[in-house]
């Protein structure tokens, strides 16, 4: 969805700057603001309630992220090959590493967060096991692979709304 959203809003104008926030990610100081720095992809979560306002992993990324048009395309978008939760954003830190972009994160006072209660998904296991097959494929497997078709696009006067199609079974017949 977030390769989705990008493209479609490169359709529409020139944007310079792209901020993916998790829907249960809900920032709790309005000093942590949403820009993009154009030599460091910007992380805007240093501290997350669950964590008893800790990162759990230093390579975490998820949440809320930011990063420059140049830099998403650089990075080849996300994987299109997970689907609901869990992994993605580990591998979009091995696709910023491996493009030799360093993380920034703002203060912990100041980019805590508090992230929703949620249940795992009970096929996190798989998605893992998609991650470890995909190391080293971020070129091929993004962007530039992206397939889907939009079935209703309205434009808001706060958001987009878009209804895609996305077949998940023939994007997964390219990994397995």
């Amino acid at each position: 969805m977030r390769n989705v959203g990008f493209q479609e809003a490169m359709k529409s104008g020139q944007f310079d700057c792209f901020i993916f926030n998790d829907v249960d990610t809900i920032i709790e100081d309005d000093r942590n603001i949403f820009y993009c720095n154009r030599d460091m992809v910007r992380h805007l979560v240093s501290a997350i309630n669950r964590d008893y306002y800790r990162l759990p992993y230093y390579t975490l990324v998820g949440g809320i992220i930011g990063f420059t048009a140049e830099q998403f395309q650089r990075i080849n978008g996300y994987s299109n090959l997970f689907f609901v939760w869990g992994a993605e954003d580990d591998d979009l830190y091995r696709r910023i590493i491996s493009e030799g972009y360093l993380i920034e994160r703002p203060p912990e006072l100041i980019a805590a967060v508090t992230t929703l209660k949620h249940t795992a998904d009970p096929v996190f296991k798989a998605r893992m096991t998609i991650y470890n097959s995909i190391d080293g494929y971020y070129m091929s497997d993004g962007l530039n692979s992206l397939e889907y078709e939009v079935l209703d696009f309205k434009r808001m006067k706060l958001f987009t709304w878009i209804h895609i199609d996305v077949n998940e079974h023939a994007i997964k017949k390219l990994l397995f």
